[in-house]
């Protein structure tokens, strides 16, 4: 999948779990975080979907980070204000957001490093990929439409625009 689509995709469902404003600009920015491990600067060290996509991995780390007492379930809340909350889950969560949509591919995605999970719904860069992912975005957008508006409200007020 393109880079635009995993950002798009990763929010999404973030959104729809509730995601406050902090968490969905991470995911936004890190659901790209598999393919960026693979490099060093613009030089490749990791072969494109090897260890750094397999599932068994992510679904590793995010178990490991949704454990309850394993790790704090916050990183920072401010005054206890929802809107500034940032679960440690989330850590996690665009990479394997990221590798389930890989497994979407003809590629697939490792699984182990023994097998490859394909479900080839999308080729890489067509219109079926760009559809199915404005399309979350959008459903995400229309369920949480008050919490949009009434997020940004307490925003604009905050910085004394309102």
């Amino acid at each position: 999948m393109q880079s635009l689509n995993h950002r798009l995709v990763s929010v999404a469902f973030l959104a729809f779990a509730n995601g406050t404003l902090p968490e969905l600009s991470y995911a936004f920015f890190m659901a790209s975080i598999p393919d960026q491990i693979e490099r060093i600067g613009r030089k490749k060290v990791l072969r494109h979907r090897g260890w750094s996509h397999d599932l068994a991995l992510w679904a590793f780390l995010l178990a490991l980070f949704t454990w309850p007492g394993l790790v704090p379930p916050l990183l920072f809340a401010l005054k206890g204000e929802g809107l500034l909350r940032f679960r440690t889950w989330v850590l996690i969560y665009p990479g394997f957001i990221h590798v389930i949509m890989d497994a979407l591919t003809p590629k697939g995605i490792p699984v182990l490093g023994k097998f490859r999970l394909r479900i080839p719904l999308f080729s890489y860069g067509k219109w079926k990929e760009y559809i199915f992912s404005w399309v979350c975005l959008g459903a995400s957008m229309m369920v949480h439409a008050s919490t949009i508006v009434k997020s940004l409200t307490l925003l604009l007020k905050r910085i004394f625009i309102l």
